[in-house]
């Protein structure tokens, strides 16, 4: 079911997409965003959009799905970039033990 919860998963068409974005780049994307926020460097949301080359509008989706999935993304209006409020980590892939 996408576009749906499911599994504590979220599919792409959370954000909105209409195209066949496969759910492995919207990880990937994802992945790079969670790395500019740790190093605060993600810029003014029009910057982000810029260096993931999406629309403005798509960067803020992408952010939005980011905090329903928990992460505790703010942004510095002084520093132009967005920050966690506490140390987080992003995961995905398998892991076998």
């Amino acid at each position: 079911m996408l576009g749906k919860e499911e599994g504590g998963l979220f599919f792409y068409n959370d954000l909105g997409s209409e195209n066949n974005v496969s759910v492995l780049n919207t990880i990937k994307r994802i992945d790079r965003i969670h790395r500019l926020i740790k190093m605060k460097a993600t810029g003014s949301p029009s910057e982000l959009a810029c260096r993931l080359d999406i629309s403005e509008r798509m960067a803020y989706n992408y952010l939005n799905l980011m905090k329903d999935m928990g992460a505790p993304i703010e942004y510095d209006s002084g520093r132009k970039s967005y920050f966690y409020t506490y140390e987080t980590h992003f995961t995905y892939g398998f892991f076998v033990d």
